[in-house]
């Protein structure tokens, strides 16, 4: 950022980056293309934060840290935005060029323009270096994450896993990368790019999110409830004054928006292109099943568990509640005595 800022032209790329154009805040994607961005960055609905969060402990004040997360995330966002905007103006402007020209979005971004814009500097070679590096540090980084709740996730469900061998873990986490890295070998092919496309736009992103995130807010505002799950964070966390905020956005705000970018998202859709290519009929059906796959299953167990469930509904949840109850009860005892 530093060095881009200080770049000829570099201002006219600042200058875009920052002047407002208030007449997008009409357009509906606009405020979609942001939601969804938000989400994607902050690993929203992806069980990272779940599973990660389950090795803290009991009183951790997981208030403060998710409040941590979300600023300094804005806040290095903001701060790409200069070091990519910056390098992107100088290259427009020794181009004789516009910015709109010039930038692109997705792989686009990534591996033409802003590596043409570090061609321009002095030692292009080092900063190319850098931003691949970076680049490829940034992709570890988000797999250590993701691997880790995907084994965490059958471990928990199948104990033996965990308990068969000595380096049961190591093994089934390699045997995850090399089956992940098998599957990842088809964004290699001359034609992977637009496999990448299909990935990048439905696999869990777009609607099919927005409706977890809904699944999510009735579960614990609605089902679970909101006041039950507020005095458990009273419990580990202290005594907290944004109670009526919180339980707002969970029973009332965070499912409306979520459902609404949901349902826009479905019936704003377009076919599916990259460039000039619209991809056929066909690619279009996988696209949609390959989106409604993540989020299928959350309907689907739910009916299945009602179905086979041999006891009334309003049973069923009084036996919840009794256990939870219990839980509440055990859970006080073990405090007490801590």
């Amino acid at each position: 950022m530093i060095r881009g800022v200080t770049l000829e032209g570099a201002s006219m790329g600042v200058h875009y980056y920052l002047k407002p154009n208030m007449t997008q805040l009409e357009n509906l994607e606009v405020w979609t293309a942001a939601a969804t961005q938000t989400f994607y960055t902050s690993a929203v609905c992806a069980a990272a934060f779940t599973i990660l969060g389950s090795y803290n402990k009991y009183n951790q004040n997981f208030i403060r840290d998710v409040t941590m997360i979300s600023l300094s995330n804005s806040f290095a966002s903001f701060l790409c935005g200069f070091a990519v905007f910056s390098t992107l103006g100088s290259m427009a402007f020794h181009q004789n060029l516009t910015i709109t020209e010039v930038a692109r979005s997705g792989p686009g971004l990534v591996f033409i323009a802003y590596p043409q814009a570090l061609a321009m500097l002095p030692l292009p070679q080092l900063w190319n270096v850098l931003f691949f590096l970076t680049i490829l540090l940034l992709g570890f980084d988000t797999q250590f994450v993701y691997v880790e709740s995907f084994c965490a996730i059958f471990m928990d469900i199948y104990p033996r896993l965990r308990n068969f061998h000595k380096y049961s873990r190591e093994i089934f986490l390699a045997v995850c990368n090399v089956g992940f890295c098998s599957l990842g070998m088809i964004f290699m092919t001359e034609g992977g790019v637009y496999v990448f496309e299909i990935f990048n736009t439905y696999g869990v992103t777009g609607w099919c999110v927005f409706f977890i995130a809904t699944c999510e807010f009735v579960a614990v505002g609605w089902v679970y409830g909101a006041d039950r799950h507020w005095d458990e964070i009273n419990r580990m966390v202290g005594y907290c004054r944004i109670r009526f905020v919180v339980t707002l956005v969970w029973k009332y705000i965070g499912p409306a928006i979520c459902m609404m970018v949901s349902v826009y998202c479905v019936t704003a859709h377009s076919p599916l292109s990259y460039g000039s290519y619209v991809y056929p009929p066909w690619a279009q059906a996988i696209c949609h099943l390959m989106a409604t796959s993540s989020a299928i299953c959350i309907p689907l167990y739910a009916i299945y568990l009602v179905v086979t469930s041999k006891k009334p509904w309003s049973q069923l949840r009084r036996k919840v509640n009794a256990e939870e109850t219990k839980r509440e009860s055990v859970i006080s005892e073990k405090e007490e005595m801590l």
